[in-house]
């Protein structure tokens, strides 16, 4: 849509940009400068000493360097080559000035070949800087806890001898597969008590009864409705993420399988697990019937194995299917008649797509839960929340959407680009899509290189070469989306396998437009529902300080952008006074009653200060049941914690790590 509107200040001093080719100054600008520096700071800091090349900054400016100094000599050896070959032919050498003539062809291709663009765009990665930089919040945070975002790491949730792949005799559902999915893969109980913690974190409520009430109330009351809770005619849709099942007919959903090839068994999707963690919750602490629940990917089909893993405990859930009503899903009553999602380009970017139907079920919903997959994209740079609701629409198929990311299909001009249309920030935007979310989930649990790739082993730290085995959830979308692509860069960088995913220039120019409206492009005007009133700020946006610390603004204590908060939450560095918190080393007085429990426990402790408090309850053999964050007050912990319903009779074991402090305990439950 063409502006008609005044626009800010800022925006003004955008609009030479639009007018700029494509093979923009500051671009080259930008990668010529970093490029020569860090050239000379490598070699400065180097050659006096060459064991610092293993130093972390030295490893970072080294590729920048590199592709740098190949520019440089491709370009200066095509130039002499191509001189001695012209003076060579004046003097009648033809033979030599034909040698010089193809060597500096040879080299002129190499040259022609270096896109600055993707260099620049992989350098600026690789360092670590983006253009707003590190701990330079944009926009407005959301949620209870305005820009919370709640991370929960859990190893035990993932089978780390797991091989996701099917059996060989050729055939699948078979005993002798071995997709991530399946039970035998994936703790379902553990992850459960993953998003016991993480709804913990993120409402600051000990009560999982009192943190989802909580949650309805922040929602309702952002969308003008008050603040009340839940009622139990409303109904809740779960927008996963399975739009590699494309299914066409019966006899290819019958198997159960991933897909009807090998190569596409076990690519990267929600979990059925984390799905059922989230239909779990709803049923037992909001209080949501079973048949108010709506489970789908719209445009998609849902695999079998998810579809029984949930309806194995919540038969009455609704699992929404387009194309059938057969094997225990409810076929949809189709697509509202007209067009209700408008694209703000007004077709310039993209074309015919200029708007889409949308299921009635998912219209009509009172509240979506968005339960996206961790992972890059070849096309978008990553594939999280936003993403997922290319699956939402009421076409076959989401290629018409490419044309809006910053790489395109069909060898179009890329966008990478920062201040161009998105079409993403269009649906975080969207009144029935991002703002009618009442939770973001990133399904963290695997974590794959490509939409359609299958998950991979992740390097960086915590995971060091395992399973991410990962939960983050958000009331901000666009905290959330910034935090999972901070990690996403990091493990891009560490990890060969990602490729230069998501390393893409303006990767999150998507998540600057809809975080401030003064980074939308100055012929644009985000409005997604066509209705004359553009859309405002939904959420906050920034990048950490460093992958080690994972800090952003709100944990440094320094701007009100981001707060990561983990389980456990020594993963992200947390700043007390002038210094951090250090070993946990001395004990705490710390009391458990009844002791033995049933399905309830009273916890009190005194500890050091007001600091986080973390807390864990496992067997002898060491296999977790649940982790939380606690609260002190006044130096004081008195909370009482209802028990996973996956602990049996026996003995188990509860650790409280505080700040320079720590303690264990026996509890028996009978």
């Amino acid at each position: 849509m063409k502006n008609k509107i005044t626009k800010e200040i800022p925006r003004r001093f955008k609009s030479w940009e639009k007018k700029l080719d494509k093979w923009s100054i500051p671009a080259k600008v930008s990668f010529f400068v970093l490029g020569l520096a860090s050239t000379i700071w490598f070699l400065i800091r180097v050659i006096p000493k060459p064991s610092r090349a293993a130093y972390p900054c030295m490893q970072a400016a080294a590729p920048v360097m590199s592709a740098f100094v190949v520019y440089i000599l491709t370009f200066s050896g095509a130039f002499l080559t191509f001189k001695k070959a012209k003076a060579n032919f004046y003097k009648s050498r033809y033979a030599i000035a034909g040698v010089f003539a193809v060597i500096s062809l040879i080299i002129s291709v190499v040259f022609f070949s270096q896109d600055i663009k993707v260099a620049y765009a992989r350098a600026t990665a690789l360092t670590g800087v983006l253009p707003d930089g590190p701990n330079s919040p944009m926009g407005q945070g959301m949620g209870i806890n305005p820009g919370r975002v709640a991370w929960v790491f859990n190893p035990e949730a993932t089978n780390p001898n797991c091989t996701n792949s099917w059996g060989p005799d050729g055939k699948v559902n078979t005993a002798d597969d071995d997709g991530y999915f399946l039970p035998k893969n994936t703790d379902k109980e553990v992850v459960k008590t993953m998003l016991d913690s993480a709804m913990v974190n993120l409402t600051g409520e000990t009560s999982l009864i009192t943190a989802w009430d909580k949650t309805f109330k922040y929602f309702n009351k952002k969308k003008g409705l008050g603040e009340v809770g839940y009622s139990p005619e409303q109904t809740i849709f779960i927008k996963i993420n399975q739009g590699s099942s494309w299914i066409k007919d019966e006899s290819t959903m019958l198997p159960a399988s991933w897909s009807w090839t090998e190569q596409y068994y076990g690519i990267g999707e929600t979990s059925p697990q984390s799905a059922l963690a989230v239909v779990h919750h709803l049923v037992n602490y909001a209080g949501v019937p079973q048949e108010n629940i709506y489970v789908s990917d719209p445009s998609s089909a849902i695999f079998q194995y998810t579809l029984e893993v949930i309806a194995e405990e919540y038969p009455n859930v609704v699992f929404l299917d387009h194309q059938t009503s057969k094997l225990g899903r409810t076929l949809s009553q189709g697509t509202t008649i007209s067009d209700v999602v408008y694209y703000s380009d007004n077709g310039e970017v993209m074309k015919e797509a200029v708007g889409e139907k949308l299921y009635k079920e998912m219209y009509a919903a009172d509240y979506m839960i968005n339960v996206a997959a961790l992972k890059a994209h070849a096309r978008a740079g990553i594939s999280l929340c936003a993403k997922n609701h290319f699956g939402s629409h009421g076409r076959d198929g989401a290629g018409h959407l490419h044309i809006g990311l910053i790489a395109p299909e069909n060898d179009l001009q890329e966008r990478n680009e920062y201040g161009e249309y998105r079409v993403l920030t269009d649906i975080i935007g969207h009144e029935k899509l991002g703002g009618n979310t009442l939770l973001f989930l990133v399904d963290g649990l695997w974590g794959a290189t490509e939409a359609v790739d299958k998950p991979v082993k992740w390097q960086m730290k915590p995971f060091n070469d395992g399973w991410p085995s990962s939960l983050f959830i958000s009331q901000d979308q666009v905290a959330l989306e910034s935090v999972c692509l901070d990690f996403l860069r990091q493990e891009a960088i560490e990890n060969p396998k990602f490729k230069k995913r998501p390393l893409f220039g303006a990767v999150d120019d998507y998540l600057h437009q809809a975080a401030d409206k003064a980074n939308w492009p100055i012929d644009i005007v985000y409005d997604p529902e066509g209705d004359g009133t553009p859309m405002e700020s939904m959420g906050v946006h920034e990048h950490w300080n460093n992958a080690s610390d994972k800090q952003y603004t709100r944990n440094l204590g320094t701007g009100t952008g981001i707060d990561l908060i983990s389980t456990p939450f020594s993963l992200v560095k947390r700043t007390v006074g002038t210094g951090a918190i250090q070993n946990l080393t001395s004990k705490l007085e710390m009391k458990v009653y009844p002791n033995p429990a049933t399905d309830r426990i009273t916890l009190q402790a005194e500890v050091n200060g007001e600091s986080p408090v973390d807390l864990s309850i496992y067997d002898a053999s060491g296999k977790v049941f649940l982790t939380r964050i606690l609260y002190p007050i006044g130096g004081v912990i008195d909370e009482m914690i209802d028990l996973p319903q996956s602990m049996k009779t026996g003995t188990y074991f509860i650790c409280l790590l505080g700040e320079q402090q720590k303690e264990t305990m026996q509890i028996m439950i009978r």
